[in-house]
């Protein structure tokens, strides 16, 4: 696990065969604009990479 940012941490991950990397990374604060009234709410960020 890597801390990118102060305020939430990010995991990278690579499967053995290294065609699939995984980042992932919160929760942090995110403030979704389709509710504004809510206001910032916790929120998470996965990417999955994949090699053809």
């Amino acid at each position: 696990m890597y801390d990118l940012f102060t305020d939430f941490d990010a995991e990278f991950t690579l499967d053995e065969a290294r065609r699939i990397l995984t980042w992932s990374f919160g929760p942090t604060p995110w403030d979704f604009p389709q509710n504004p009234e809510v206001g910032a709410e916790a929120a998470m960020v996965v990417f999955v990479l994949t090699r053809a």
